[in-house]
């Protein structure tokens, strides 16, 4: 049994905020793995829970085959730049290329 939203079946992140009710939100960030991240989608489809991945353009590049399930399956993708470094510290202009 899931929470979601009936109309989009996502109870993730932006669309279970646009709902009346109580929603559960999962967010999953920073990773791709190649054993993991497979194990919690079939977690994720067998309990028809959808969620958010937030996901390092590296880890996107180096599992495209991962991403393309992510997906396909329905799930919310976020980008978390390139490589997650700490930003506190960066210029604008840096920022803004790490995340296009």
């Amino acid at each position: 049994m899931g929470f979601r939203d009936a109309s989009t079946g996502y109870a993730a992140g932006g669309a279970a905020s646009r709902c009346e009710g109580k929603y559960l939100s999962l967010t999953f960030d920073d990773g791709l793995h190649p054993i993991n991240t497979p194990k919690l989608l079939a977690v994720l489809e067998k309990h028809h829970f959808k969620a958010t991945f937030c996901l390092w353009g590296d880890h996107v590049k180096q599992y495209p085959e991962i991403v393309h399930n992510i997906a396909g399956a329905g799930h919310l993708l976020c980008n978390h730049t390139m490589h997650h470094d700490n930003m506190a510290a960066r210029s604008p202009e840096a920022i803004r290329a790490d995340l296009e």
